[in-house]
């Protein structure tokens, strides 16, 4: 994917998105198009500021039929001309390719609106265009599939785009694409604790599927000498559009003042589905065990003395718990690169048994499964996104 900056007296807009789902530009044919644009007035760059939305065109090569379909939108996704470049194009040499590329982009922002089809249309994800109002548009999900309301996907960042998230405006964390395939997040609390690393690697397998290899590194969890770590594999699947993960890992935390030395298995499943234009539903799925400094408690009474003896002893209690989260995202209608997670988030806890020993001793915490929910709200903003 790549950027292309044009200017043309005639418009307001001074640049053009390229986002190329072909595989038509190479390197080589990337330096050509540079040169052959240039002259025209068109720059290229690899990264969109959104924040000047509206300084921009919006186009995609994609295949329909087996043939390279070029798309030109504004940035309200308007359609301004779209044009069939055959599938010979694929097999051009470098500099073809570039010339085929400039010439027809120059024709269709010389004349916008001259090669755009009949009524307003939308561009799906696949390239097909289908009927719609003006106010409709298609945004890129893509913008979001790197992550559900908090547990990231197989997907990852491109080079240089920067990903900020917050939950309740409490908890903060940002990931940045360090290159196409490395992405390294970092987070805390408005307290300063926990502080968390989240390096990622990420391949592609197929058109709409990736698989990853990440590490979540905790500390000061519970204080400052809390440490905790999670491995991870995930395997995304499904496309931008809608999508689902599954992940395992291994979890191990030191000692400290709430938790006892553990190593457990976390299993995790999200998913993402589109329900409307801007709304996209969400779950997001952990199930671990843990184990659980507990206490007992035994006072008895000595009639031959008429005294009280007070008893208290340590003990681990191993715990499985699923959390999870259910609810929706929502796109901001202007700024697609804005969303809002809102939804529910559940704790349902799975207690070991008490040992027996300690049967008819008071406890600091009963048998018997119990359960938890309250609400979640998330806010994402995407940074230097690119095409």
């Amino acid at each position: 994917m790549m950027v292309l900056a044009i200017s043309y007296s005639a418009f307001s807009q001074d640049k053009l998105v390229l986002d190329d789902r072909t595989g038509l530009l190479t390197s080589e044919v990337e330096a050509l198009l540079s040169a052959d644009l240039s002259p025209k007035g068109i720059t290229y760059t690899t990264v969109v500021d959104f924040k000047e939305r509206c300084a921009y065109y919006f186009s995609v090569l994609s295949l329909v039929n087996n043939d390279v379909l070029l798309t030109v939108k504004d940035c309200n996704d308007k359609i301004l001309g779209v044009k069939n470049l055959g599938n010979l194009i694929l097999t051009r040499q470098p500099a073809e390719k570039s010339f085929l590329l400039s010439y027809n982009f120059s024709e269709i922002m010389a004349d916008p609106g001259k090669y755009s089809p009949a009524g307003s249309q939308t561009v799906t994800e696949a390239g097909k265009t289908g009927s719609g109002s003006d106010e409709e548009s298609t945004f890129e999900i893509s913008d979001h599939r790197t992550r559900y309301f908090f547990a990231p996907s197989a997907y990852i960042l491109k080079e240089g785009e920067l990903y900020y998230n917050t939950v309740y405006f409490l908890l903060h964390d940002i990931q940045y694409g360090l290159s196409d395939n490395f992405s390294v997040g970092l987070g805390t609390s408005v307290i300063g604790l926990p502080i968390y690393l989240t390096p990622k690697v990420s391949f592609p397998v197929g058109e709409h599927s990736a698989f990853a290899l990440g590490d979540m590194f905790i500390f000061g969890t519970y204080g400052t000498e809390a440490l905790g770590n999670l491995v991870y594999g995930s395997f995304s699947t499904g496309g931008p559009d809608g999508n689902t993960t599954i992940g395992a890992g291994y979890l191990a935390t030191n000692e400290s003042d709430l938790t006892a030395q553990t190593s457990s298995l976390v299993v995790n499943l999200n998913g993402m589905a589109r329900a409307s234009d801007r709304f996209f539903l969400m779950t997001e799925n952990y199930v671990f065990g843990i184990n659980t400094r507990r206490y007992a408690y035994l006072d008895s009474y000595n009639a031959a003395t008429d005294t009280w003896s007070y008893l208290s002893e340590e003990y681990v209690q191993r715990q499985f718990l699923w959390y999870g989260i259910a609810g929706i995202r929502i796109i901001s209608k202007n700024q697609d690169f804005v969303s809002w997670q809102i939804g529910i988030t559940y704790v349902i806890n799975f207690p070991g048994k008490v040992p027996v020993q300690y049967a008819s001793w008071q406890t600091s915490f009963q048998e018997g499964i119990n359960a938890i929910a309250f609400p979640a709200v998330s806010y994402t903003r995407k940074f230097g996104k690119k095409y």
